[in-house]
């Protein structure tokens, strides 16, 4: 053999066709090819799924470095789990030829879809929302992708894009591969760093995102030129036409977030994707605040059919449920007050000031215990509408409202003045009650804060008290500087509340930080660091340091202000994460008494009383919550929660939906519903078309995805359960991903793929993931495994820990359930009766309905005692 045959690869290369056989997976056909390789559409063998195949090019196979750069970029991929970004499950090689193994997704790409239909702004806003969400879970990994491209994003069947090719575009930047991997469809979508050769990072990302959002907005590239040589000049030089020009109705906010994306200098973009991912945020949801005016004929296109006719006849009862249309005159009674956001006449990056502004008169006035105050979540969605003050009054169910402007007024001097305008509207006729206008030096700030709280609870009659009035007048910082940061990282702590994400936490935790260097005696500012802190304990998987970091910064708070209320209410949130719900109520229902208004604390309180398992108190509590945050879905939710834990089922379905009616893209609410229908109809079909259609309007969470997954399970539709259980994979740990494998396999009957699978999760469960914190759920993973691998004896006693250390009351019924199973699959059959007995004598979702939909508990199906106990506790 000559030197030039040994260095020919092509010699030993054997064709992929239909049939051949790559590790356990055999080859359908070939579903693509380009410079970057070859992709195969094949089967898993092993799950019985099918799985796309990419191949490293076979000219490139006999470069080692390029070889060992292919599975590293492709391992750095792997690692990547999030819905918008398609899931690569493993690296291999096959006769010397790299390839890794991707989910395969039927759907369209977005550049098929775009040159076939017109898509209108509402949801290209939505696919922006949702790509960005998967480009900000690369990039907070330090994967950049380098090819942001209509064709490398696939909508799959379910409505949801996904980013392909992750982190393997990376290889493009090659110097051998800039003509294979260069293309004129490929330089348009460039940054301009990109094409003069500069260094990427994740801004690049974000600028061809912005030019995706360009085309996809107008149907125009802002930079296509005839050739490559122009197309590079023009992304290095032109401004591009505004969006009005090729589409009418593009809204102002629309243009400055694309003109934004486009700008040549990084520096000037967005520096991160969750920037970013909060102004379409806040744009979709100004969009579906104007819906309101009209929820049929506007949301018809997202909400599917079945729900809407629901939510029409529902709308109607939750105004009335929750919010009387007409103020209640009596004696006695608070006057009901919103606050509405303070319209900033500043400069846009000073939107934030006015928005703390706001937040800091509506802290004050809550302290006033005659007077009931709107929480911020409820009045924000009125920022920038044109509804008129009757319209809002109506829909909040208040007496009066506070408006105003405010201007930050720069002086290059530095001595900077603020302007505030305050008005009080009553609602009834339209009447200004109260106004004034303050220009004042920026250190006056907090008392003109101070002033305007006082001169409405004067214009009000409303006699204070002298814990109230020294709530108004109290001063927590002299320096502008610590309170600038503040109010910053009160804009990032607000965006990121009741989210997944964890990036505006990370960057409010900053901010406070900054806060403290310029004041560390700012107790407002170290309360909101330890929340930030705890809830990055709860992001974290339960990482203890987070929360002695929480408890360092309350104990500093409490010692310099003991009666902060804002210290107070951070450490009950500590004591609530740390399982001590007595000494969190203790400081809850402290707040409250000097609060009685906080809509958070009374939220707060009512979890507290969900994990001690009081269902009753928790539900009083939430619908006190939401009288005085009247349109935050997440307590209608809670609301209809608590009521199926008590098995109100027609009353929690109603609510759901009025849940539903008030914020249609909030996953958890879907989910929690299809397990009603799943516990009180036996209905699966029915509790799975609602999870199926709800995908195509929310962005999934854990709970949402779980419940999809067991129903598909149960109803025998593995295909569906093992994807619900591929995406679970972005929100929970191995050991978890495992045992559902493990579960999937021993519905099949798969035994000693079930064994391999409950092995892994055991070997990862004996490092100790999460036994400090979840000590109940961590044991009742250990007995699953234990069970899988024939280990009953274990498995019990691992089962009984499960049970005994569960402290959150809501979950103890779950760990029954697994133990139930155990002793069952343990041959001990009077034993899983015994408990399954004791869960249908108690109040909880659990029901008869469940139980015997459940495959597991399929073997006691002929039991005269089962039997019995299903028609005894039958609903």
């Amino acid at each position: 053999m000559t030197s030039n045959q040994e260095n020919d690869t092509t010699e030993t290369h054997i064709a992929l066709s239909a049939g051949t056989a790559v590790s356990h997976y055999k080859i359908i056909s070939k579903i693509g090819v380009g410079g970057m390789g070859e992709v195969y559409l094949a089967e898993d063998t092993a799950l019985n799924r099918n799985v796309a195949l990419k191949f490293l090019p076979l000219h490139l196979t006999g470069d080692p470095d390029f070889k060992a750069r292919f599975k590293r970029e492709a391992q750095s991929a792997a690692k990547l789990n999030h819905p918008n970004i398609i899931t690569v499950y493993e690296v291999g090689e096959h006769i010397g030829r790299p390839y890794f193994v991707m989910e395969h997704v039927e759907g369209r790409t977005l550049k098929e879809i775009a040159s076939s239909e017109k898509l209108d702004t509402d949801k290209i806003v939505s696919l922006a929302i949702q790509i960005c969400d998967g480009l900000g879970a690369a990039h907070d990994k330090g994967v950049v992708h380098r090819d942001i491209k209509p064709s490398n994003i696939v909508i799959d069947a379910y409505g949801r894009p996904k980013i392909l090719d992750f982190g393997l575009a990376t290889i493009q930047g090659g110097e051998q591969l800039t003509k294979t991997g260069s293309t004129l469809g490929t330089v348009r979508y460039m940054s301009p760093e990109q094409v003069e050769g500069k260094a990427l990072d994740n801004r690049s990302d974000l600028f061809s995102l912005g030019v995706v959002f360009y085309e996809l907005l107008t149907g125009q590239s802002p930079f296509g030129r005839e050739s490559d040589i122009a197309t590079v000049k023009a992304i290095s030089t032109v401004t591009p036409e505004p969006l009005a020009r090729f589409s009418s109705g593009v809204s102002d906010d629309v243009q400055r977030i694309v003109s934004k994306l486009l700008e040549k200098d990084p520096s000037l973009r967005y520096q991160t994707a969750s920037g970013l991912l909060s102004d379409l945020k806040r744009l979709m949801s100004s969009a579906q605040t104007a819906d309101t005016v009209q929820p049929a004929k506007q949301r018809s296109k997202w909400i599917p059919v079945a729900i809407i006719s629901v939510i029409i006849v529902v709308a109607a009862v939750v105004q009335i449920y929750f919010w009387p249309s007409e103020s209640v005159d009596e004696p006695g009674a608070k006057k009901m007050l919103a606050v509405l956001p303070f319209e900033n006449l500043g400069a846009e990056e000073d939107e934030y000031f006015a928005d703390g502004i706001t937040e800091e008169i509506t802290a004050r006035l809550a302290s006033v215990g005659d007077l009931g105050i709107i929480a911020r979540t409820s009045v924000m969605k009125y920022k920038g509408t044109t509804k008129s003050i009757s319209e809002i009054g109506a829909e909040l169910g208040v007496d009066y409202v506070l408006e105003g402007t405010v201007r930050w007024q720069k002086s290059p001097s530095g001595v900077d003045r603020v302007r505030v305008t305050p008005q009080l509207i009553n609602v009834s006729d339209g009447t200004h009650e109260w106004a004034n206008i303050y220009d004042e030096v920026m250190e006056e700030v907090f008392t003109v804060q101070t002033d305007i709280a006082t001169g409405i609870t004067e214009a009000l009659g409303i006699a204070l008290g002298i814990e109230e009035k020294k709530a108004l007048v109290e001063r927590h910082t002299e320096s502008i500087e610590a309170y600038d940061f503040y109010l910053r990282g009160n804009d990032y702590w607000f965006q990121a509340s009741g989210g997944n994400d964890e990036t505006p936490i990370r960057v409010a935790n900053k901010l406070y930080r900054q806060s403290l260097n310029a004041d560390p005696t700012y107790v407002p500012a170290l309360a909101r660091l330890a929340q930030t802190e705890i809830e990055l304990y709860w992001h974290n998987s339960f990482d203890s340091i987070d929360l002695n970091e929480a408890w360092r910064y309350i104990q500093q708070a409490l010692a310099i202000n003991s009666t902060s209320m804002e210290a107070r209410i951070a450490l009950g949130s500590y004591y609530y994460h740390d399982n001590e719900y007595d000494k969190a109520l203790a400081e809850f229902f402290r707040v409250l008494e000097r609060q009685p208004n906080n809509s958070d604390v009374l939220m707060e309180i009512a979890y507290v009383y969900q994990r001690q398992g009081n269902f009753e108190e928790a539900l009083e509590s939430h619908r006190l919550a939401a009288e005085f945050d009247p349109l935050r879905a997440i307590h209608i939710e809670s609301v209809a929660y608590c009521l199926s834990m008590l098995r109100k089922f027609d009353e929690a379905e109603q609510t759901y939906y009025e849940a539903i009616a008030l914020s249609p893209d909030m996953p958890t609410t879907y989910g929690e519903l299809s397990w009603l229908i799943v516990n009180r109809d036996g209905d699966l079909k029915r509790a799975r078309k609602i999870i199926s259609d709800a995908e195509q309007i929310v962005t999934p969470n854990y709970h949402f995805y779980f419940k999809g997954f067991i129903e598909a399970a149960w109803d025998g539709d593995f295909r569906s359960a093992l994807r619900y259980s591929d995406l679970l994979r972005a929100f929970d740990g191995d050991e978890e991903y495992h045992l559902r494998m493990a579960y999937i396999y021993r519905m099949q009957n798969k035994r000693e793929l079930e064994r391999a699978q409950a092995d892994s999760a055991y070997a990862i469960l004996k490092k100790g993931a999460g036994q400090i914190a979840r000590a109940g759920f961590y044991n009742e993973m250990l007995g699953i495994a234990l069970v899988s691998l024939g280990r009953f004896e274990e498995a019990i006693e691992h089962g009984k820990k499960g049970v005994d250390l569960e402290i959150i009351r809501s979950d103890l019924n779950d760990r029954r359930l697994t133990l139930a199973w155990i002793y069952l699959e343990s041959g001990d059959e009077d034993a899983s009766l015994d408990i399954l007995e004791k869960i249908l004598s108690m109040l909880s979702l659990t029901t008869t309905k469940s139980i015997q939909l459940d495959p597991q508990f399929k073997p006691l199906h002929d039991h005269p005692r089962f039997k019995a106990l299903m028609k005894k506790y039958e609903i």
